[in-house]
Parts: structure tokens; sequence; C-alpha cells
């Protein structure tokens, strides 16, 4: 979604098609499954018409983020809100940060507005961006000093910022350090008091693009955050990570995602069920890593977005489960009825089968041969009893 992103100036010639209620649903379930660069602040999003902000920039409806104002309060929004930025732009909605946005709900469950994009569905691909590497962004030279590292360093550089200020720099020797760059002298067109609001919310973005290129390259990583009370130093330090660049590690798989394999979206004709069931810490991280089928006997292939779960069959890319994450142990499923794309009708029985995958899925390391062999001798058992 990096290489596809495009951040709208404003919304023209984009096509009529609005954006669903389920899918206003979706943009709320999948931000409370972001994961925030600092816990134990408070956050939320609210979405409402574009007409009730002070923006007019040809979108259909707003997403206003709040958050408790604490220490990173900035860094950690803008970490959420580019997660969320990439989210919509999987799901064909277009975006637009709009720094300037004003609402009339300045507060919101004793949180208090921060920044705001609009949003529009995209039904013409083409608006999208077709060539990263020419969007106007500053040299690598320009933003990264010492070692590069390939797939990270010639990546990050394109993550959005206000005004495309691009305030960041990184110092690589040993250990990647993250700084908040004011260039002497100038501050482009925001006024002066509000250039480290927004550049602080800028490196929340960048540290996401760094983190998501870093995952994506298969290196691990521990990130140390620093204060930044927003002073007017050339260079702030704001994160520091610590690298594992062992040929062991960099063999590690990558994290799957939606463009990684030829997929179909669930059809309308569909059935829903709840599954009571909780996961640790680690099963949830074996679920969020994924899986790209590597044999012809590795039948399923999925992955997440925020708190959702798609899995699709790898032989024809049909969505067989939609699992949302509900977080208190209850999941719903959204099971295709296509019969023409799967064969099952009864909810008892997915249930059995979902819970099967779910316990192949959830191992460190997942067998898809044996998850072929149980599938296999469950449907020659189905047969027998026919």
């Amino acid at each position: 979604m990096i290489f596809k992103r495009k951040s709208f100036h404003i919304f023209r010639n984009v096509g009529s098609e609005s954006i669903s209620d389920d899918e206003l649903n979706d943009i709320q379930n999948a931000y409370s499954g972001f994961i925030p660069l600092n816990p134990d602040i408070k956050t939320a999003i609210r979405i409402v018409p574009e007409k009730q902000t002070n923006c007019r920039r040809g979108g259909e409806y707003c997403v206003l983020l709040y958050s408790e104002k604490k220490d990173g309060y900035l860094q950690n929004i803008g970490y959420l809100g580019e997660q969320l930025d990439l989210y919509l732009v999987s799901r064909n909605i277009g975006t637009l940060w709009f720094g300037i946005g004003k609402t009339k709900q300045e507060s919101f469950q004793d949180m208090e507005f921060i920044i705001m994009f609009s949003i529009r569905k995209i039904s013409d691909d083409s608006k999208y961006r077709k060539d990263m590497l020419k969007s106007k962004r500053k040299s690598i030279d320009d933003i990264w000093e010492g070692e590069r590292i390939a797939g990270v360093t010639d990546i990050v550089r394109f993550a959005p910022s206000a005004c495309n200020s691009q305030p960041w720099f990184v110092r690589s020797d040993g250990i990647l350090s993250v700084y908040r760059y004011k260039k002497p002298g100038k501050r482009g067109i925001m006024p002066a008091r509000m250039v480290s609001f927004y550049n602080r919310i800028d490196i929340g973005i960048f540290i996401c693009f760094m983190d998501i290129c870093l995952e994506h390259s298969g290196i691990c990583f521990e990130k140390t955050l620093y204060s930044d009370d927003g002073g007017d130093e050339q260079f702030v330090l704001n994160a520091e990570y610590r690298l594992d660049m062992t040929e062991e590690n960099n063999k590690k798989e990558k994290i799957a995602g939606r463009d990684d394999w030829k997929t179909e979206p669930m059809p309308e004709a569909r059935a829903a069920f709840v599954l009571d069931r909780s996961f640790s810490d680690q099963e949830m991280k074996a679920l969020r890593r994924g899986n790209i089928p590597k044999a012809m006997e590795d039948k399923w292939f999925w992955y997440m977005e925020g708190s959702t779960l798609f899995a699709h069959r790898s032989w024809t890319g049909f969505c067989i489960y939609r699992i949302d994450f509900k977080g208190d142990g209850h999941l719903e499923v959204t099971v295709n009825r296509d019969p023409e794309q799967y064969g099952c009708t009864s909810i008892e029985e997915d249930i059995q089968s979902l819970n099967k995958l779910l316990d192949h899925w959830t191992q460190t390391s997942y067998d898809h041969y044996d998850q072929w062999l149980s599938e296999t001798y469950d449907i020659l058992k189905k047969t027998d009893k026919e």
C-alpha cells in the first residue's frame, strides 16, 4: 500500500461510488486493532460527513482523530493515523490529511481533537499513484547518513508530511537514530507556532513507515522512543532502532498482505456466526504474520488488516472466512455461501472446520502439509459417511 497511496489535494473526477455503512464500520473496527506507539495514551476516531467540518476538498466523510495529551501524543497519533491511511488505500478509499481542519466537537470522551483527514471512495484506480519514484521527495543523502539498508532507506523517505516538509533525518551507525529535523532559517508556508506541532505528527508517520519497511524486509528490531517537547533545536532525537541483521533473522518470513496473492472479495451470498475463542500473544503474532502459500498443498492464504483476518483459498483466491476480532474473546465470522465457491451450508460444520484451521494457523511454525493432511482426512471421512 505504500507504493499505491497518494496524498490527494482535492477529490475530483474519482467516480460517484459512495463509502458504504459496512465500510464505515470496518474503518472503526480496523482502527481498534492498530498498534499504537504508546499504549498508555488513549485515542479514538469519529467519522462524520465532510460538510460537518471546515474541510471542502470534495470528500464524503472526514475521519477525526482524538487523543489524550500526554508525552508523545502527537507522534502516537501520526503513527496510528498512517496505519489507518494505508488501510483505507487497501479498500480503495482515498485520503487527504487536512492539518487545518476544525470541527464543532473539539473534545470526545475526555480526549481532544488533534487532526483529521478527508476520505472518499475511489472508483478509478488510475487516480492512485502509478510511480512512487516520481513523488517530490528529498534525496537519500538529504535524509540518511551512514550505512544504507535496501528496501528501507530508499522507501521510508516517501512518508507523507505536512506541506511536504519531510522533517526527518536518520543516522545509521549500527543503531538507527531517527531525528526530527528543522532546517535552519526555513519553515515553508506553515505558521511558525504550528511547525513543531505538525512535524511531531509527521515523525510518527515516518516511524510507522520505518517499522513497516523493517518488518517487510524481515529485520527484527528493538525500538526506543524519546521525549520531544517541540523545542526549536535543529536535531531532536525521537527514536532509536537496534537491529538484528543476522543471516538467520533475514530468512524469516515476511508478513502477508492483501497484495501478496490474487484474491476475490467475499461474495454477497454469505452467512455470519460468533465464535468464542481467545488467543495468547504468541498465537495472535502467528495470525498477524499470515501465510503466503509456497506449495500446491498449501491451500490457504490469509492476512490481517487491523483487527480483521481474511482467509482465501490459495488455488482460486475465493474469500471463505472473514474474522473480526472483538477483543473480548468473541470472533464475529462472516462465511462464504456462494455454492460455486464454497460447498458448506452448515454453521456447525463451519465452526468445527474453522476451529481446526485456527489450531494449525496459530502454531509458532505453520505446517501447511499437516493441515492439508488433516483437511483431506476430514473430507474422506465425510465422504465415507455419505
